[in-house]
C-alpha cells in the first residue's frame, strides 16, 4: 500500500520544470551529495538537471518530486531557518529564501485559484510577489504610495508610529477578483486594511501569506473579517523573553 500524499495537478502538467525549479531552491541549502542522500538519487544525475546537461522524462521527473515530498525536505528547510533566525532581514536577503517563499506562495496561489497578486511596496514582498507571478502567471499589482491620484485608489495603513498611504493602479484590478496578498515582515493591520479596500472595490482578499510573522497576532488582527482570508506564515516570529533585572 502506497501512503505517499499524491502529487498535486499542477505537477502532473508540468513535472519537468517544477522539478527544475525546486532543485534550483534545492541548491541555495544542501550540496548535491546532501541531496543524494536524502533523495537516494545520484549527485551526477541531479547536477545534470539542474544544470540542464540533461532533461528527465516526465515519470521520472514526477518520481523525483513524489520523493522530495515525501522526504519533507522545503518544511526541514524551513524548521531550519525558524531555528536559526535571529533577524528577519538577515534571512529575507538569502536568495535561497526569497525562491522558496516564492514557490511557496505560487503554490497557495494555484490551490486556490488566484487570479491578482497583491505585494506590500517593501523590496523583499514584491520580490516574492514577482517571482511567485512567474510561477502561476498572476497579474501583479504592487501596492505602492506613489502611484499619481487620477491613476490609483488608495487606503491608509496604520502601522504602530505612523500612517503611511498605499495606491494601486486602477488599471491592475478588476472587479470579482480572488486575490493573495504577499508580505515579507507582518504588518499589523495590513489584512484588514487590504480587505475592506478591496472589499469596497468589489475583490476579494482570498488569502495572505506572510513570509514572517506571528500566528496568533494575525489571528487576532483578522478576527473582525466576516469572510476570513486563508493565511500562511513561513517562518514564525519568536518571541524572546525580555531579561528581568
Amino acid at each position: 500500500m502506497n501512503n505517499s500524499a499524491p502529487i498535486d495537478e499542477e505537477i502532473e502538467k508540468n513535472p519537468k520544470r517544477r522539478l527544475l525549479e525546486l532543485l534550483r531552491i534545492l541548491a541555495s541549502f544542501y550540496s548535491f551529495r546532501k541531496l543524494e542522500e536524502k533523495l537516494g538519487i545520484p549527485m551526477q544525475t541531479l547536477w545534470k538537471y539542474y544544470m540542464l546537461k540533461t532533461i528527465p522524462e516526465k515519470q521520472t521527473a514526477i518520481k523525483i518530486l513524489q520523493k522530495i515530498k515525501d522526504a519533507g525536505i522545503l518544511d526541514e528547510i524551513v524548521r531550519e531557518i525558524s531555528y536559526e533566525i535571529t533577524d528577519p532581514i538577515s534571512i529575507l536577503s538569502n536568495r535561497g529564501i526569497l525562491e522558496l517563499a516564492a514557490y511557496k506562495a505560487s503554490e497557495i496561489a494555484r490551490q486556490n485559484n488566484i487570479t491578482d497578486i497583491i505585494s506590500l511596496p517593501d523590496s523583499y514582498s514584491a520580490t516574492i510577489a514577482f517571482l511567485a507571478s512567474l510561477y502561476t502567471r498572476n497579474n501583479v499589482c504592487l501596492a505602492d504610495p506613489s502611484y499619481i491620484e487620477s491613476d490609483s485608489i488608495c487606503m491608509v495603513l496604520k502601522e504602530a508610529y505612523r500612517a503611511r498611504p498605499l495606491c494601486i493602479s486602477r488599471r491592475c484590478l478588476s472587479r470579482k477578483n480572488k486575490v493573495l496578498l504577499i508580505e515579507s515582515i507582518y504588518v499589523p493591520g495590513s489584512i484588514q486594511a487590504i480587505h475592506t479596500f478591496l472589499q469596497k472595490n468589489r475583490a476579494h482578499l482570498t488569502c495572505a501569506y506572510i513570509v514572517y510573522g506571528d500566528p496568533v497576532e494575525i489571528k487576532e488582527d483578522i478576527k473582525q473579517i466576516a469572510e476570513k482570508p486563508h493565511v500562511e506564515v513561513l517562518i514564525t516570529k519568536k518571541h524572546i523573553p525580555s531579561k528581568t533585572k
